[in-house]
């Protein structure tokens, strides 16, 4: 992680899925997490990790509100209200290239 040490780890439960009922999961959303469809404040890899964990993986709980929140609180900050539209305009004018994925399982 280049140094960078996580201010937070989980631990999460076992699942009841499969190994082929996840990768069934991650066949059906596959276009859910593109390139073209990633978006820094709102289509990330924490809302991928969410969607996976309660999706995917059929667990109660999915990555804690107060990281899939630090969008919206960028957004609502003196400087992420300067730096937003600029994020967003960067997104709008990638042009619609092959869809690799952005986010990747280990």
């Amino acid at each position: 992680m280049h140094g960078i040490q996580p201010v937070q780890t989980l631990t999460l439960p076992d699942t009841n899925k499969t190994q082929a009922e996840l990768e069934e999961w991650l066949r059906v959303n596959d276009s859910r997490y593109t390139m073209t469809t990633y978006n820094l404040l709102t289509n990330n890899c924490n809302n991928f990790a969410d969607d996976l964990l309660k999706n995917g993986l059929g667990l109660a709980n999915g990555v804690p509100p107060h990281i899939l929140d630090i969008p919206r609180q960028f957004i609502q900050s003196p400087m992420g209200a300067m730096i937003a539209p600029m994020i967003t305009n960067m997104y709008q004018v990638r042009t619609s290239k092959r869809a690799k994925r952005v986010c990747k399982i280990s």
